[in-house]
């Protein structure tokens, strides 16, 4: 956990020891929700930070990892692989129930909300290249019964999904590295309407006003307009010191998980022209993969 009320020299308050990877986080309350891989998904009481504590830890069968995780009022989603996806009632966090699922014959990698729906990207994980992709739209509005009501199929791994109103904005690689977005106005018929290629796997994408933010391994934030979704336009790249994977955005300022760098602070007030507002760097070896601002 770290202090950014100076977002120019953050520091670190604690620290909570995890035995696998977190490949995504939310927070809601006084909680963080963790994907915590193998160990499934762990609800950590976060309202001293300074004393983090497990609240809760929801285990899936052997062999199956939890990937991904957003939650809202008193429910949690959780992209489970080999699986599907887990709808938890969370009105109890330190003991997390399971109220419906729904079984993928693919392997989930990310997910988001938006209103009665779950927007899914999910893979075939052993098949021949070009490896399928399924963007699919998942009712929710029975959680003990989530179904799947429309799907949209290409190539490419889906690393990430954000929604806006009626689109969908997708990025990921393997074997085709693209941006794509997605008419959603239909759920029950997803419809893409422009994709490009981007030349480098972006990991999370966010869409604040007319700008879309994207973070890569290798180029570190990526700004596009997408004022108009049928032709986004790629304006700048701001380089980081890491690896960045994870990203939130508050204000005008732009947090970006930077993997073994740690955590870079950008100012986007001017999406043009991005600049250093801080960072903080671990002294010891941590991947940061992912970040969430309270």
């Amino acid at each position: 956990v770290l202090d950014i009320s100076n977002p120019a020299a953050p520091k670190r308050v604690s620290r909570f020891e995890l035995t696998d990877y977190a490949t995504d986080i939310a927070i809601s309350g006084n909680y963080l929700y963790v994907a915590n891989f193998e160990e499934g998904l762990q609800v950590l009481d976060i309202s001293n930070v300074s004393n983090i504590r497990r609240a809760s830890n929801y285990q899936v069968s052997s062999s199956k990892e939890v990937v991904a995780v957003t939650v809202k009022d008193n429910y949690a989603y959780v992209a489970v692989n080999r699986e599907g996806m887990h709808i938890l009632d969370i009105s109890n966090p330190a003991s997390p129930v399971l109220v419906g699922t729904y079984k993928s014959d693919y392997y989930p990698s990310c997910l988001r909300l938006q209103g009665n729906y779950i927007y899914l990207g999910v893979y075939s994980r052993y098949s021949d290249s070009p490896q399928p992709t399924r963007f699919r739209v998942i009712n929710i509005s029975q959680k003990n019964a989530p179904a799947k009501v429309g799907e949209l199929t290409g190539s490419g791994h889906i690393y990430d999904i954000f929604t806006v109103g009626n689109y969908a904005y997708l990025v990921g690689e393997y074997p085709e590295i693209k941006f794509r977005v997605v008419d959603i106005s239909d759920a029950t018929a997803p419809r893409l309407i422009t994709e490009f290629d981007v030349g480098e796997r972006y990991s999370e994408i966010i869409v604040e006003g007319n700008y879309a933010f994207a973070v890569g391994r290798d180029t570190g934030l990526n700004i596009f307009d997408v004022s108009n979704p049928a032709t986004p336009v790629r304006i700048t790249d701001y380089a980081t010191p890491g690896n960045s994977s994870g990203i939130e955005i508050v204000g005008n300022r732009c947090y970006v998980a930077d993997g073994f760098s740690g955590l870079t602070i950008t100012n986007i007030a001017n999406p043009q022209s991005p600049g250093l507002t801080g960072k903080w760097e671990p002294a010891e070896s941590l991947n940061a993969t992912s970040v969430a601002v309270s």
